[in-house]
């Protein structure tokens, strides 16, 4: 699935161009989303909010615009889990249930956190690259499942899969995600 150059909402009275692209990737950023959320609610939220900020585009060249809204909705999350509303206090009688809470909670947002420097990462990969993988290890496709979505050959689906590993590998060496 591509769209790609420039938001295709030109005119200030457009909104058929800016309503297919939403069909388009609306299930795309909701997955992304609801999988480093985990609540169904929020999610539908985010993602409204993140077609709402593209918006603010229209008209303005954009090369490509699935990573603006990927990176659109990167940002939202990283600041719902930085918000006050987000830090939960859990009232107990026992410090340990607490103590026990508040370390997953820590757990989480580290998970959470690892997974925003990774899409940070995929942004050094190429479009190709990044359709494979979200493809392969996002949607749990098999390589011809790839390759017939891509409209590429087998083996050149393990190419860019193998290419794109090492050249994430490569980024992520500082940051502690790599092997």
């Amino acid at each position: 699935m591509r769209v790609e150059s420039e938001l295709p909402v030109k005119k200030e009275d457009d909104s058929e161009g800016f309503s297919t692209v939403y069909k388009k990737l609306h299930t795309e950023v909701y997955r992304y989303i609801h999988s480093k959320a985990g609540d169904r609610s929020l999610a539908e939220d985010l993602t409204s909010e993140t077609f709402l900020r593209a918006l603010r585009y229209k008209g303005n060249p954009v090369q490509s615009l699935t990573p603006l809204l990927f990176t659109i909705a990167r940002n939202l999350l990283c600041d719902h889990f930085r918000s006050a509303t987000f830090r939960c206090e859990v009232l107990s009688d026992t410090p340990d249930a607490s103590r026990r809470s508040q370390q997953s909670a820590e757990e989480e947002f580290l998970e959470k956190d690892e997974a925003v420097t990774l899409l940070e990462a995929m942004t050094h990969l190429s479009e190709q690259q990044r359709t494979v993988v979200r493809h392969r290890f996002y949607e749990g496709l098999n390589v011809r499942q790839t390759a017939e979505r891509v409209d590429l050959c087998a083996g050149a689906v393990r190419s860019q899969q193998l290419r794109a590993l090492r050249k994430l590998e490569r980024v992520l060496e500082g940051t502690g995600l790599s092997r």
